[in-house]
């Protein structure tokens, strides 16, 4: 199936070049202060220090340019919560602790891209492209809760429903958590009420609701 770049007639973008790298942190910062309608190319390129010519031999627009930083900050963000949230202690109850404490650690990059999340569903009210592009990746979070929970829980507890809303209600959890660390700056402070919302999350896990054994 084609992507929305290849069917709207944008070129392929090397993601890996430095260059392009530098663009796409200069966009994040750019957007993240002015918006996608505040912030032009022009800005861009005067953000990440290079010549507009070479931002427009990468991107044939800002439209392209958004989409391709949404591809590639989804697939980014994807990669490092997958990584982290994978429990790979011996013992369950080690699993879900190394997987709780890893996804803290998740929280604490994610904040920083708070502006440039909340800059993206701006921009999917007005663009479908976009917008299912943040639904896929919600969905994306979603699974890999699951797996994680799935295998925290064992075997044995795997099927049960009660996992999917588990990994429902911590979705929506952590991203209250993220949020919070961004409007208010208090890491220590967050971390205290995190410590609780584990002690919670352990007891869900670890104890689920009676007669879900069988579900």
């Amino acid at each position: 199936m084609p992507s929305y770049s290849e069917i709207k007639g944008f070129r392929r973008v090397n993601k890996e070049l430095p260059s392009v790298r530098r663009i796409f942190d200069a966009a994040i910062a750019a957007w993240s202060r002015f918006g996608y309608d505040g912030a032009s190319l022009k800005d861009i390129a005067a953000e990440a220090g290079v010549a507009k010519s070479l931002l427009h031999y990468h991107f044939d627009s800002k439209e392209h340019l958004l989409i391709e930083l949404t591809n590639y900050y989804f697939r980014k963000t994807g990669e490092e919560v997958l990584a982290r949230v994978m429990p790979t202690a011996p013992t369950r109850d080690e699993a879900v602790e190394k997987s709780l404490d890893a996804v803290w650690e998740a929280l604490l990059l994610m904040r920083h891209e708070v502006p440039l999340a909340l800059e993206l569903w701006r921009a999917g009210q007005k663009d479908e492209s976009i917008r299912r592009r943040l639904e896929a990746f919600v969905v994306t979070i979603r699974s890999l809760l699951v797996q994680g929970i799935k295998l925290a829980v064992g075997p044995e507890m795997a099927s049960s429903p009660w996992v999917d809303d588990t990994a429902a209600l911590v979705n929506v959890v952590l991203e209250g958590f993220v949020y919070h660390l961004y409007m208010t700056g208090d890491v220590e402070g967050t971390r205290r009420i995190y410590e609780d919302f584990k002690r919670l999350v352990r007891t869900a896990i670890l104890k689920p609701p009676a007669g879900s054994e069988g579900a």
